[in-house]
């Protein structure tokens, strides 16, 4: 999803015309995992940083762990935001608009709905206040083709070009699946989930704990990035090359899949 939305404003725009319902919003840049650095806490990278028009500041985060889109996260990427692009001598009258969307895999807010709005408001009167900060959740999970937002959830789970509504979209998607330039980049992408999954081993307690922790993060990984890839491909070799697994090894995931399946 990343690699999908990249840098590119017209996708960008497009999506968050949907989910804003705002078909005259206007994006004039995108920026790919920009880091905001915070000298005494922590610092966070987001996945994209939209600005659209009029100033306002859109952060979408795609998120398919339900544990990395908890309501605390999206107020601390509202906060990171308006930390780092307030600036020193600015008066706090000048807190630029921001928008934070959560795009999950499942529907994290639990409410059967297909988007979540978040704003303050006064909790005796309802009374809406500060306007300017949003937090939004679009749930995955929720499946009507008969609207604009049912059917770009159904693109962004769209295992084939073809079945996609939206033509930007299915032109990226094939851009990134069926171009040589496009299947590099998503080379390089599993490349380093594959190294995040294996740094997460690293902090183990002795030295031949740490060896053996890496060897399995290492299997791990590959095997659980295998299971995605197999969802969108049926070649054995395609994804035994981009996993670096052996085609036996792939059939052998492929199998316990389908028994899960049938369970």
């Amino acid at each position: 999803m990343k690699l999908y939305f990249g840098n590119e404003v017209e996708i960008t725009q497009l999506v968050l015309r949907i989910i804003l319902d705002n078909d005259s919003l206007i994006v004039k840049k995108v920026d790919n995992q920009p880091e905001l650095k915070n000298s005494i806490g922590r610092e966070i990278t987001l996945d994209i940083l939209a600005t659209d028009k009029s100033g306002r500041l859109i952060n979408i985060e795609i998120q398919r762990n339900n544990k990395g889109a908890k309501f605390e996260w999206a107020m601390y990427h509202l906060s990171m935001i308006n930390t780092n692009k307030l600036g020193k001598e600015s008066s706090f009258e000048e807190l630029p608009e921001v928008c934070v969307i959560f795009i999950t895999e499942n529907d994290v807010r639990h409410g059967k709905r297909p988007i979540y709005k978040y704003e303050m408001t006064d909790i005796d009167t309802g009374e809406r206040a500060l306007r300017k900060q949003k937090i939004i959740y679009v749930n995955g999970s929720y499946r009507d083709d008969g609207t604009a937002l049912g059917r770009l959830i159904h693109d962004f789970k769209s295992k084939t070009v073809s079945g996609m509504y939206y033509k930007e979209l299915a032109d990226r998607a094939r851009y990134l699946k069926e171009t040589k330039e496009g299947k590099d980049k998503m080379g390089s992408v599993v490349d380093k989930i594959i190294k995040g999954h294996i740094d997460e081993w690293k902090d183990m307690g002795r030295e031949e704990g740490r060896k053996e922790g890496l060897v399995k993060g290492n299997n791990i990984a590959r095997r659980e990035i295998a299971r995605e890839l197999l969802k969108e491909s049926k070649s054995y070799e395609k994804v035994a090359s981009q996993v670096k697994l052996s085609i036996e090894e792939i059939k052998k995931i492929a199998e316990e899949m389908e028994k899960e399946d049938k369970q």
